[in-house]
């Protein structure tokens, strides 16, 4: 009972995170690659690592979430816990640049604080919509019939 709650808070949580990622970083890589690794950086992400990183995660977890999770019910809750870890994922990247002097990411050296406060935001609600989404298809896909006050699947 305790992996199942555990198991769908995380994976309610991390399907959108996951879309937002490849959303995110691939158009960013492939016509800005400047922005997310400087153009002095000595190492060079091999490509099979990269798909292994973002993306083989991102369409792995849809196809579990959309086919495998029968279960899924929407909530204001998991709404709640991606603007929260959108926040926290900021103060994080913060901490990175105090403690390191650079940032994670080279564009976010070009924001303000506030500029960048609004950027997560902003990425929170482009993962609240990807959320909304993929609990739409999802109730395409596991359509439940109520019958005289039961369910049928």
């Amino acid at each position: 009972m305790c992996y199942t709650v555990l198991f769908d808070a995380v994976a309610n949580i991390a399907v959108p995170v996951e879309a937002l990622v490849s959303v995110l970083y691939w158009p960013m890589v492939l016509t800005a690659r400047e922005m997310l690794v400087p153009k002095d950086s000595p190492f060079d992400l091999p490509l099979s690592l990269d798909l292994a990183l973002h993306l083989w995660p991102t369409l792995f977890i849809w196809f579990d979430f959309l086919v495998y999770n029968t279960t899924f019910k929407r909530s204001s809750t998991h709404v709640t816990a991606l603007y929260i870890f959108a926040m926290l994922y900021y103060v994080w990247t913060a901490y990175c640049f105090h403690r390191n002097g650079f940032w994670p990411y080279p564009f976010l050296g070009e924001f303000s604080h506030a500029g960048r406060a609004v950027l997560y935001m902003a990425c929170g609600t482009l993962a609240v919509i990807m959320y909304n989404g993929g609990a739409l298809i999802h109730s395409k896909i596991h359509k439940v019939k109520k019958t005289a006050g039961k369910k049928i699947k």
